[in-house]
């Protein structure tokens, strides 16, 4: 069975917003503020590698090629010392999927439970992110979450994380919004009308 209408929206959302990031890490170069905060990237990484040699699929081939220009854009903006401690990250991060993996729905379980990883994460660094293409990015995330969650099989557990990572996404993304200087601008000129 190939993928479904859901599978597919969450391959093209995810895929438009690591292009995204990719953008904004070389837009943001001189600036040297990240597009995407570390340990999400070296989650992404790992688990897209392991993923792929797993299950072959064309998807997480896309991703994965799409990861490496996140992770060079990443360390890019890292000294020396970091970029060390970066790589070591995606070592042992990839050696851990490669063993999660390896348990029960090992590979289907941890996706969500890396998704809400990244969604807090997004969260609590998000005066550390550019913001080029920040908004953009915080939409089609959000959007491939939604389509992954419709992917779920019926298990609460996994519904609540991809409900919890849905919804810290959606924060994200009024929080992206309260600092987009246009719209702040059409909201002000909003409340002095009224």
């Amino acid at each position: 069975m190939g993928p479904t209408t859901p599978d597919l929206l969450t391959i093209a959302f995810w895929s438009i917003a690591y292009i995204l990031i990719i953008i904004a890490g070389f837009c943001s170069r001189k600036t040297k503020q990240i597009s995407m905060p570390y340990l999400p990237g070296v989650l992404n990484f790992a688990w897209e590698l392991c993923a792929f040699i797993k299950s072959g699929f064309w998807g997480h081939l896309i991703w994965l090629a799409l990861d490496v220009g996140i992770v060079i854009f990443g360390m890019l903006f890292l000294t020396n010392k970091k970029r060390i401690v970066y790589g070591v990250s995606l070592l042992v991060a990839s050696i851990a999927f490669s063993y999660i993996f390896s348990l029960f729905r090992g590979m289907y379980y941890s996706v969500y439970i890396s998704s809400l990883l990244m969604a807090i994460i997004y969260l609590v660094e998000i005066r550390k992110i550019s913001p080029v293409f920040k908004t953009s990015i915080a939409i089609t995330k959000l959007f491939g979450d939604i389509f992954a969650m419709l992917t779920i099989e019926k298990a609460p557990w996994l519904t609540g994380i991809m409900l919890a990572a849905t919804f810290c996404n959606l924060i994200y993304l009024i929080l992206c919004l309260s600092e987009n200087p246009i719209l702040r601008k059409c909201l002000s000129r909003l409340s002095h009308r009224s």
